[in-house]
């Protein structure tokens, strides 16, 4: 567990500047996936890996947009997960992997995998991985992480579901947050048709934002 402003401060690793994370975080705050703290900047309340991941969910899916609302991580709560395992030379697929940062190879969410990426950092500083990014194609309609360790690689795809199971929110205001994300992703398949093929990365996070976030709440 950290502090809020160590998290804020970390998250500038991440290239977007302190307004808008401020921004983003009283969003959040308001809309009950974070943690309500002491008035001030950034409010120093206590925070956890999901909190941090919270955050990465707003940073990467709200590039581009001009406002930034609890959609920005409800919608990667719900995103099912496809994980498929490759050769280094990424043309020779290889049988899917058991499990991806310790989570069910299928079924997992985007939020939970940047979760478990940053407990494994806080760890490990994530020892034996040369390339990780997480990033959301905007045409693609999708969240997608990309690994390459020493001896293998993975990809991991969240597709951005047409419907939302309201189970799959929690916190305060559930309700408006499912709504809002519904109506945030019709939007979405409104513009692009819901049609792979052009995409376009908004923003992409990468190995190092993840080994600093894993340092701060590893000391």
């Amino acid at each position: 567990m950290t502090k809020m402003k160590t998290l804020m401060k970390a998250l500038e690793t991440t290239k977007v500047d302190s307004s808008s994370l401020t921004y983003m975080k009283n969003v959040l705050k308001k809309s009950g996936d974070l943690p309500n703290g002491q008035p001030g900047k950034y409010g120093d309340s206590d925070v956890t890996p999901k909190d941090a991941a919270t955050m990465l969910c707003a940073i990467i899916g709200a590039s581009g947009r001009k406002q930034v609302t609890g959609a920005d991580s409800a919608v990667s709560l719900v995103s099912p997960c496809v994980v498929e395992q490759y050769h280094r030379d990424r043309e020779k697929y290889c049988k899917e992997p058991d499990n991806f940062f310790g989570l069910p190879s299928q079924g997992h969410t985007f939020h939970q995998a940047l979760t478990a990426i940053i407990e494994r950092a806080m760890r490990d500083d994530l020892q034996g991985v040369n390339y990780l990014s997480a990033s959301v194609r905007r045409r693609g309609l999708k969240a997608e992480i990309e690994i390459d360790t020493v001896a293998e690689s993975y990809a991991a795809q969240y597709f951005l579901p047409t419907e939302i199971d309201p189970s799959f929110i929690s916190g305060s205001n559930a309700v408006e947050k499912v709504k809002s994300a519904i109506s945030y992703i019709q939007e979405l398949h409104e513009i692009y048709g819901g049609k792979p093929g052009t995409y376009e990365v908004t923003r992409s996070v990468s190995l190092p934002v993840f080994q600093e976030l894993g340092r701060i709440f590893r000391e």
